[in-house]
């Protein structure tokens, strides 16, 4: 876990933890070069020996930060500060995912949920999300 103040590359500087994820930690920072709020997100501590989980951090960085759609958050830099690996994202107010689906007063039914998404997505939508889900699980 990192410390609030700590800067990694001489750039980009922690504030405060404020979300977590099974590989990673997501953190408020500043890029100090751009003057502006980001999201730090950074690979576990256990994770960082492990050459498959750095693979597919790195390549999870790699083809989101290709992508630009009003849906995704924008990634600004995949880094590496010595056996730190992290990701620079542009910092989104408000609830996680996983805030959302607790606060819900009914459960998600996956089957709904799944057909009712197909039905709604566009081909260009199901193209583009096969493209993204083919590039992080290649």
């Amino acid at each position: 876990m990192m410390h609030q103040g700590t800067v990694l590359n001489n750039r980009f500087q922690i504030e405060e933890l404020v979300g977590s994820g099974g590989m990673s930690l997501i953190y408020k920072g500043n890029d100090l070069l751009k003057n502006r709020t980001v999201a730090i997100k950074m690979l576990r501590e256990q994770f960082t020996s492990d050459p498959m989980f750095i693979m597919r951090f790195r390549r999870e960085g790699q083809a989101v930060a290709g992508l630009s759609h009003p849906n995704i958050v924008k990634i600004y830099s995949v880094c590496q500060d010595e056996d730190v690996y992290y990701l620079v994202l542009e910092l989104i107010d408000g609830s996680d995912l996983k805030q959302i689906l607790q606060n819900r007063a009914r459960p998600f039914e996956p089957t709904y949920f799944s057909a009712q998404s197909i039905l709604r997505a566009s081909t260009e939508d199901f193209l583009f999300a096969r493209s993204i889900l083919s590039t992080l699980f290649a």
